[in-house]
Order: structure tokens, then sequence, then C-alpha cells
């Protein structure tokens, strides 16, 4: 894997905690006096005794009280890599935007990719797609091809961040395709989040589909995890 690979995923990463911090958490509106609770220093008024009201017809399309109503089903989003081997969906929530294109000026030449952010979850999956080291071609599953790349990632990963941590790693096929899951913990500028890395490379392109949460969203962050696993589908190499 070519250092390019770092610079991109360095720069959509610094990307990614920005938008991380997008939401901030909005202060509660003061609550209304209680109906019959007297404000400090307020005379309490006398309340007139209401007359009993009579139920009301309930309005059309609005659900009454006591009975389900079937959720909408989510809206969802195709994305797509290596010319379309490599698929899967999101939540149509998550805001797409293309990362900077790669230059030869600073070491990204041919370098690609998309930014999908979630404010409200602030969970964000980068989608980067580079050559491969010296244009090598590779077939849709070469076990060899993805440990290296793997192990290359993960070096790299490591001079971004010193506290990278791989936490779990396994290989999964989709349609033939083969991909290499990495999970990790890490600390980016003073920023903890948990990472899932899917690694697949096709021809002379290497593939790399990055998913980032905040630390403290580690149930959120599997849920999305598994959503975008199942819907490739991918399932264990054998």
């Amino acid at each position: 894997m070519s250092f390019r690979t770092a610079k991109t995923t360095a720069a959509a990463l610094s990307l990614a905690l920005g938008a991380l911090g997008l939401q901030a958490a909005h202060a509660a509106d003061p609550a209304a006096a209680a109906p019959g609770v007297a404000t400090p220093g307020t005379a309490k008024p006398e309340t007139a005794k209401p007359e009993a009201a009579k139920p009301a017809a309930p309005a059309p399309g609005v659900a009454t009280p006591g009975v389900a109503t079937p959720a909408a089903p989510a809206q969802l989003q195709q994305v797509s890599a290596l010319g379309g081997k490599l698929n899967f969906k999101l939540p149509q929530s998550f805001t797409a935007s293309d990362l900077p294109a790669g230059t030869a000026q600073n070491g990204t030449a041919g370098a690609e990719g998309k930014l999908y952010v979630q404010q409200e979850s602030r969970q964000v999956i980068v989608v980067s797609e580079t050559p491969t080291m010296s244009g090598v071609e590779t077939s849709d599953n070469d076990a060899a091809f993805l440990t290296g790349a793997a192990v290359g990632f993960m070096e790299q990963q490591k001079q971004i961040s010193a506290d990278y941590k791989k936490t779990g790693e396994k290989s999964l096929v989709s349609k033939g395709l083969g991909l290499r899951q990495i999970d990790a913990t890490s600390t980016m500028n003073g920023a903890p989040i948990v990472s899932t890395s899917l690694l697949a490379g096709s021809g002379p392109k290497l593939a790399v589909v990055q998913i980032v949460s905040r630390a403290d969203n580690a149930q959120g962050h599997q849920a999305l995890v598994r959503q975008v696993i199942e819907s490739m589908p991918a399932t264990p190499a054998p």
C-alpha cells in the first residue's frame, strides 16, 4: 500500500473529526410552572373548575392511543466503489460530499472518494479509492494482497494516531470480492474514537471504507457496521 493512502486517510479523518463535533448538545428550555403551583413571590390565582370535556374523535391520519402504528421503512442510499464491485447501503440521513481530489504535488495522485456524515449520531463513513502500490494488479479476492494491505494500513494509522490499537480483524467475502475488516480504537485531536475499516482490492485499485464513531457510542457503531456489512451482503470467508 502506498503512502498516498495514509495521506488520504489523514485528510478524510480530519474532516470526519470536525463532522463528529458539529452537533453540540442543546440546553433544555426552562420548564413551565405546573398548573396550580404558585411561582415563588407571586400570589396563587384561583383556578375555575373546568367542565368535564367530551372525548374528541381522532383526527384523520392520527394514531389512536393504545393502537400501534406501523413504522415507515427507512430510506436508503446506495454506495459503490471499485467500479460497482463493492456496494452497500446507508440511511438517507447520511449526507454525502466529495473528498478533495488527490494530486501529484501532495503525493495523493489518483486518490478519490466520498465522505458520509450523520450529524445526529455524529457518525462518519469515509469511502476512498487509491491506486495500488506501483500499479500492481490484484484479483478480486487475493488473500496475500489483503494481508499486506492490512499490515500497511495499520502501520500508517499508527503514524497518524500514536495510540491506534487494533481490537479485531477478520476476512469477509461479498459476491466474490474479498474484504479485510479491521476494528480499532484511537484518539485523534483529543477525540477518542472507535473505527471499523473494510479493505478490498480489484485490478489496480484499493478501496477503504472507514466507519468512524465516537468512543461513547460503541453500541451505535456496531449497529452501523452490521448494517453496512449485511447490506453488501458480506459473510465470513471460508
